[in-house]
């Protein structure tokens, strides 16, 4: 059986390099500068069109935030 694990850690380091404040990221995604720390520190999973809004703004592939804990115990980028 396949379990599936969440990071943000690639928009995480986006966010990081691109400079960007909490607020701006907020408002290009439209939510509160609250609910992107949270995501940012991993205290909340963001919902469908957060995430999707936070990788179109950074250029990440939502596919890369998901990995697959195969049977054989080690985890594996999501397939397309």
């Amino acid at each position: 059986m396949n379990n599936y694990s969440f990071t943000i850690e690639p928009i995480k380091r986006k966010f990081e390099k691109s400079g960007m404040s909490l607020r701006k990221v907020a408002a290009e995604c439209g939510v509160s500068h609250t609910s992107i720390d949270r995501w940012m520190n991993s205290t909340v999973a963001p919902n469908v069109d957060g995430l999707l809004s936070l990788c179109a703004l950074f250029n990440v592939s939502p596919r890369s935030l998901f990995q697959v804990n195969k049977d054989d115990g080690r985890l594996h980028e999501a397939a397309e």
